[in-house]
């Protein structure tokens, strides 16, 4: 498995692996109908422009394929790191490779002194996060293409 940074071929194989994953994820949360609205906006083309402009993006690549991927910015003024997304096949979770991302991603930002994130309430990728160390914050409502939901924030210092 190689890290490495994410580019513009890259957005067709990222938006289904996005799919895939939100379907594993979410199906017991989302409506897929809401799924299918918050990934069309989220992996738009003015979206994904947006973030090659603003975001650090990286993608796993094993056997010539995507196995995952992770979108992070950084607020330099306040030296904090923000993980966006993490996303791993399902088929392939568990191998070490969100991991690998999350650590590739902290290691391009050496100056970022905390990280944040925020994680739907339900998603059974809670404890991944904690065994990364991340600590509860608070709950934050929100709503995806206007359905209602709970995010909640973590952090902690790196």
């Amino acid at each position: 498995m190689k890290i490495r940074e994410m580019n513009i071929n890259d957005v067709e194989e990222v938006k289904e692996l996005a799919r895939i994953t939100w379907l594993d994820t979410y199906n017991s949360i989302l409506p897929l109908h809401v799924q299918k609205q918050t990934l069309d906006e989220a992996y738009s083309q003015e979206t994904m422009d947006e973030r090659f402009r603003t975001s650090h993006m990286l993608v796993a690549v094993d056997n010539e394929k995507i196995a995952g991927y992770a979108f992070f910015s950084y607020k330099e003024a306040a030296k904090v790191l923000h993980l966006e997304s993490l996303y791993v096949r399902p088929d392939v979770q568990q191998n070490g490779i969100g991991k690998a991302l999350f650590d590739a991603g902290v290691a391009h930002f050496p100056l970022a002194k905390r990280m944040t994130l925020y994680i739907l309430k339900g998603n059974e990728s809670l404890p991944f996060y904690q065994k990364l160390e991340f600590e509860y914050e608070k709950e934050v409502e929100n709503s995806f293409s206007g359905y209602p939901v709970t995010f909640m924030r973590m952090g902690k210092r790196l």
